[in-house]
């Protein structure tokens, strides 16, 4: 259902003037001192409120709904973390463009901003239980999905009229044409209840994904950091200086570009779905 080229959607996406245009709005919030652009949740977009608001009025199923907020929170939650990383690799980069006048003013102050400053929660271990919250819900969105899907078929082939006796057609659309009405208007219902799942479950996909690589890039960021206060230790100072531009900074820079791609794909993949749910709710007025 879900067949994607990582490397070429994740060039394709980088040139876009999209991600650019929200490369340079979230770093003025990340870098604004308004309070609310500090908090996890400033590049978040629409917000939960918004999205809590939405579904108590769209008069879907509250299992649907539940489903529904379901990937909401994991897709708030991934929002929150790639905002806080975000931070971190902002006070990284800092802490690695002073190596330089460390270095030269006392040496011996350099090892203190080679702390690592990434969050205990994204670690590998935290990625993996990232991980594994994203399947769960993934397998969830997909099982709704099949279900709904199966209803579908069972409603197109009725009112189709396909494998119908002819008394039994006639009756349906003749004699009794608002059953006829109410079975077509619950096949539009269930169409759009299809659409949102799948559209929610393709996002979840590709946050899962996301997150996956995300994992790695900073497990081996974690590891240079190591290896540098290793060096820094050893009194090899200026040999972490030279190495630092094609080490930490260059993997902070990748890191850094694919978190606000996952940030720009997790609000894309919200707005769909919401439009998806609103479209639901037009057709049960």
């Amino acid at each position: 259902m879900m067949k994607i080229n990582v490397n070429d959607e994740y060039l394709c996406a980088v040139r876009t003037k999209s991600f650019a245009d929200f490369f340079i709005q979230a770093q003025l919030l990340l870098m604004s001192s308004s309070s609310y652009c500090h908090s996890s949740d400033c590049l978040l977009n629409p917000g939960q409120e918004t999205i809590a608001s939405l579904l108590k009025s769209s008069g879907q199923s509250s299992d649907l709904n539940s489903i529904l907020l379901d990937y909401f929170s994991i897709s708030a939650e991934a929002s929150h973390l790639c905002t806080n990383l975000l931070k971190t690799l902002i006070r990284l980069q800092t802490n690695y463009r002073s190596l330089n006048d460390r270095i030269i003013i006392d040496p011996s102050t350099v090892s203190d901003l080679l702390d690592n400053p990434l969050p205990s929660d994204l670690d590998r271990r935290g990625f993996e239980e990232i991980h594994e919250r994203h399947s769960r819900v993934l397998q969830r969105l997909r099982s709704s999905r099949k279900k709904m899907a199966g209803k579908l078929r069972v409603v197109e082939f009725v009112t189709s009229g396909v494998g119908l006796m002819p008394a039994a057609a006639a009756a349906l659309w003749g004699s009794n044409k608002m059953r006829g009405f109410w079975i077509f208007r619950c096949g539009l219902v269930m169409r759009r209840v299809v659409e949102q799942l799948d559209v929610a479950a393709k996002g979840v996909y590709i946050l899962k994904r996301d997150f996956d690589t995300m994992g790695r890039l900073v497990e081996r960021i974690g590891g240079e950091i190591e290896h540098d206060r290793a060096m820094v230790e050893r009194g090899r100072c200026l040999e972490v200086l030279k190495e630092s531009e094609f080490g930490v900074s260059k993997q902070a820079e990748e890191l850094e570009e694919h978190v606000y791609l996952c940030l720009l794909t997790i609000n894309r993949a919200r707005a769909m779905v919401v439009r998806e749910i609103c479209r639901s709710s037009v057709h049960l007025d």
